[in-house]
């Protein structure tokens, strides 16, 4: 007579917390983080496309014309890569990430100070950086 036999089966919830660490060992959260940026970038060109005439600040600098449609247009194309890096569980993803994130942040907090404080663009601001140290600490399932 075996343990298992004396036990009974595994109670379900404890099938379902081995399903839930596999799946995080094989970072399954980084690469649905992944698929979110991907959408992410899917949401900001329907807004583009929106708005047409919304012309985003960088630096505290509006941009308009040819150049504002460049500004604009990184973004999503930005979301795309990153998003792509994750869902594919790359280590580039992390740092570029990282360097989007910093650059974003600056960026917002210069533009902040030059115009007025938003609290919605800092909230997205505070949990963009939250993101990112979780990504970081899980940088050990990126190949």
């Amino acid at each position: 007579m075996t343990l298992s036999t004396t036990l009974g089966p595994p109670h379900p919830a404890s099938v379902e917390v081995s399903r839930v660490r596999r799946a995080l060992a094989m970072g399954a959260d980084i690469r649905m983080f992944g698929w979110a940026l991907a959408l992410s970038g899917v949401v900001d060109v329907v807004w583009i496309l929106s708005y047409p005439a919304y012309a985003l600040k960088v630096f505290g600098t509006t941009f308009t014309g040819w150049a504002g449609w460049a500004v604009k247009i990184q973004h999503p194309l930005i979301h795309w890569a990153i998003g792509y890096g994750f869902a594919r569980a790359r280590r580039w993803a992390l740092w570029a990430y990282l360097a989007y994130l910093a650059v974003a942040c600056l960026s917002e907090t210069v533009t902040q100070l030059v115009d007025d404080w938003h609290s919605v663009r800092l909230s997205m601001m505070a949990v963009s950086v939250v993101c990112g140290g979780y990504l970081w600490s899980r940088r050990h399932v990126l190949t």
